[in-house]
């Protein structure tokens, strides 16, 4: 989550028979004050069952030079939330994005990556910790994305296994750039390599590769394809789907009519139906809010399946706003939750198996909360 400075921002368990009411129920199991910018993301707990790590990263873009501070929290069923570490240091400190995934193999477990500006006109600083096999998490690596690949501007990154494993075997950072590259970056024992540089816009060469989502939307093609969408350069709402370990393209199509979205279109992946295999696309029209369309690509063949309205009848960008994961283990396929940016609004939970009229569950933001401008889900 992101917040204004000086909010504070809670973090409770919910429970199933909770989240189907009207929000979420007592005091709050854990409460943080950001300094700064709040980013938080998690990953599954290593060798706990049902346990979380939830993973805060607070940026303090008034400190000079800027500094961050690295907590990760370990979120039990049933118990209160354990602080395993509190890092002080240096790092990313501007609109800092938190992820997790095994990037680099030769380090236990998952690695946490944070990817941010540094408040010195480099836009994409990236830091990578290790150790949560171990709950002391140090440094693995620290490196820049050059500003003349990236811009002013990086794409919010994603992790993803788009190379084979005789290159690497973990998963890779992917970052969009400028002039429609996509960057998949590997670490070995903490050094960053770069692994592919795909280009997928040849014939546009002033778009940028900034709205692009990883994911197994194709399951007979063997790891995660790359899904890179118009930024608005053209505003003809394409998508291009790429076989990320041949570089070629499966998959074109336009989300939209001509119009519909001249500013560019948003995209998310998820296992939102069932019915189908692999995971879906949701295509969003972009900053002027509007419905999402879903797709499904699984054949090679892009199909629409249906569209789902504007949630909470929005009118600005859902970028941030919109996460989608296994939100309630006791429904099928993974939930869309959407959030609005006042607090005094429940962030709302939908299952698109269950049907589109009423929402699954719902969950009330802390009442302290100045807004809720960006919204993440943890598995």
């Amino acid at each position: 989550m992101n917040g204004p400075d000086g909010t504070m921002f809670s973090v409770q368990h919910v429970s199933q028979s909770v989240s189907r009411g009207s929000g979420a129920d007592g005091q709050p199991e854990l409460s943080v004050q950001a300094d700064g910018v709040l980013a938080a993301g998690a990953f599954p707990s290593a060798g706990v069952r049902g346990a979380k790590d939830l993973v805060v990263w607070k940026a303090n873009n008034a400190a000079l030079p800027p500094s961050s501070v690295l907590e990760v929290y370990r979120l039990e069923p049933e118990q209160a939330p354990q602080r395993l570490t509190y890092t002080e240091l240096s790092g990313p400190a501007v609109d800092p994005t938190v992820l997790s995934g095994d990037v680099d193999p030769s380090s236990p477990g998952n690695e946490i990556v944070v990817v941010g500006g540094d408040g010195a006109g480099r836009s994409a600083r990236v830091c990578v910790f290790g150790g949560m096999v171990e709950e002391q998490v140090h440094l693995l690596s620290d490196f820049y994305m050059p500003r003349r690949a990236m811009g002013d501007e990086p794409s919010v990154p994603a992790i993803g296994h788009v190379v084979p494993d005789s290159r690497h075997p973990g998963s890779e950072l992917i970052i969009g750039g400028k002039r429609g590259r996509v960057y998949a970056v590997g670490l070995d024992h903490g050094h960053a390599v770069l692994l592919s540089v795909l280009r997928a816009f040849r014939d546009r060469p002033k778009a940028s590769a900034r709205k692009l989502v990883v994911g197994d939307v194709i399951p007979d093609i063997p790891g995660d394809e790359i899904v890179v969408a118009d930024d608005g350069t053209v505003g003809d709402a394409l998508v291009r789907v790429f076989d990320s370990q041949t570089q070629r393209v499966v998959a074109e199509f336009a989300a939209f009519a001509p119009g519909v979205a001249p500013a560019g279109i948003e995209l998310w992946v998820g296992d939102v139906l069932t019915a189908f295999p692999g995971a879906e696309l949701l295509v969003g029209e972009g900053p002027a809010g509007g419905r999402l369309s879903v797709f499904t690509v699984a054949s090679g063949v892009p199909v629409h399946v249906l569209d789902v309205p504007d949630p909470l009848h929005r009118a600005t960008s859902l970028h941030g706003h919109l996460a989608i994961g296994n939100l309630l283990p006791e429904l099928d396929g993974n939930e869309i939750a959407v959030a609005q940016g006042d607090p005094r609004i429940p962030v709302q939970v939908f299952n698109l198996n269950a049907g589109l009229n009423d929402p699954a569950g719902s969950v009330q933001p802390a009442s302290d909360m100045d807004t809720v401008t960006a919204l993440a889900t943890t598995y």
